[in-house]
């Protein structure tokens, strides 16, 4: 695959093919030798592809007026549609040289024919809506779209409403500074210094500063991630409560006296101890502290062993409390009755899903500021209030899930009327 190269012929050729408007441009002629040296710097004889797409880019870095910069811009849109149309070149080998993306080609020469021929589009859609290289319709030519829609006539260069082909760039300054930075590239080989990015000093402590800022910025979010979280985890602490049984009591009262080592020399013993000691004395009663615990727990191994009457069972002890008469749980009356849930999961977040459904479908409400379903370290943890009417269904879809322990607690704080706290915690295997 040959590069192309191009002649003076071809360069005048595309001027009068864009018909550019000289006199508009050179504003009557007073800058005409501005804008011919212009166009013998850039429009060299002999250059290729490469060297003119180098140009562009070099334009398009240097150029900040919004007006020249779109004349350029237009300048080499306009030439890539002539040597695809004078040089029955294929979109593929357009593409290599132009280095321009397959696609980005395609639209770009679709848009120009669109311009003269608006009852094609669905055909030149078809032809010219290329997706890689690889795509049957790379190697079209301008003879084969021909050939398929028959243009009746010769293809014009602009259509009647364009206006940057009379476009008075030579009224800008930026056109003569742009002029003689390609003068100085004039005659040197386009290769791959060339075509680096042109490295000076100003240009070096930009990339410096850049560095630094990117490397100030990394360090600041590394900081600022490790203080969120230990943060966040400080306040997971506080905001998390895990209730299970509290055991705050504890009989002081005993002590134990050391071992005897042997008898003591100096130990003397009267008589009258012996008197004293054999007289009858009253026995000591001593009544035992009530020793209770904040709450308790009984392992529910059925959803049936649930009451039927919330209602009435606030009010009964339970079988758990006439079994062990000598427990020491906390029997006063009220709605103080709390449910866990202990879950164990292999997939939690599937777990979390499929209870998010339940909560939403029997109107559990949150119960402090700890969003349910919030992740802790070690799985996912619930905190919530359960409607009455709902609670059993709610409990019994919950234990036809994964691996489930049930646990009833009776504990002294009362909850809000017609309703019950549920506590879940869904851990992994």
């Amino acid at each position: 695959m040959t590069d192309l190269k191009f002649t003076k012929f071809d360069f005048l050729e595309f001027q009068r093919w864009i018909e550019l408007d000289l006199n508009a441009i050179t504003w009557q002629g007073r800058y005409a030798k501005d804008f011919n040296e212009f166009w013998d710097c850039f429009f060299i004889e002999g250059s290729d592809f490469k060297s003119l797409m180098f140009k562009f880019k070099f334009a398009e870095k240097n150029i900040k007026i919004g007006p020249l910069a779109s004349w350029f811009n237009w300048l080499k849109e306009k030439f890539i549609c002539f040597v695809f149309i004078h040089k029955n070149i294929s979109l593929k080998e357009l593409s290599h040289q132009t280095e321009i993306s397959l696609p980005h080609l395609g639209r770009l020469i679709r848009d120009y024919f669109l311009d003269f021929y608006p009852q094609f589009e669905e055909q030149l859609n078809t032809y010219l809506q290329i997706g890689s290289m690889a795509h049957k319709n790379s190697y079209l030519t301008f003879s084969h779209i021909n050939k398929e829609l028959d243009f009746s006539s010769k293809l014009r260069g602009i259509h009647a409403e364009e206006i940057l082909n009379s476009l008075e760039v030579t009224l800008y300054a930026e056109l003569q500074d742009f002029t003689k930075k390609l003068k100085k590239i004039k005659n040197v080989s386009l290769s791959k210094k060339i075509l680096l990015p042109i490295k000076n000093f100003r240009l070096q402590i930009k990339y410096v500063r850049d560095l630094t800022a990117l490397f100030v910025i990394g360090l600041l979010s590394v900081w600022g991630i490790k203080s969120f979280n230990l943060w966040y985890e400080k306040y997971l602490e506080q905001k998390i409560a895990v209730y299970e049984p509290q055991f705050k009591w504890s009989n002081k009262g005993i002590s134990f006296f050391t071992k005897n080592e042997g008898p003591d020399e100096n130990f003397k013993l009267d008589i009258d101890d012996f008197d004293e000691a054999s007289v009858k004395r009253e026995p000591v009663s001593i009544e035992a502290d009530e020793i209770y615990q904040e709450e308790t727990d009984v392992s529910l191994m059925s959803i049936d062993s649930l009451p039927k009457d919330f209602d009435t069972a606030d009010l009964e002890r339970s079988e758990y409390e006439e079994m062990n008469k000598r427990g020491t749980r906390d029997n006063r009356y009220g709605n103080r009755m709390v449910y866990r849930v202990i879950m164990k999961s292999v997939d939690p977040l599937e777990s979390k899903q499929t209870l998010n459904e339940l909560i939403n479908k029997y109107k559990v409400t949150q119960v402090d500021n700890v969003r349910p379903g919030t992740l802790v370290p070690g799985g996912v943890y619930y905190n919530v209030f359960v409607p009455r009417p709902n609670l059993k269904d709610f409990l019994a879809n919950i234990m036809k899930m994964d691996d489930v322990t049930l646990y009833e607690t009776r504990t002294r704080r009362n909850n809000p009327p017609g309703k019950h706290r549920v506590f879940i915690w869904i851990k992994t295997f």
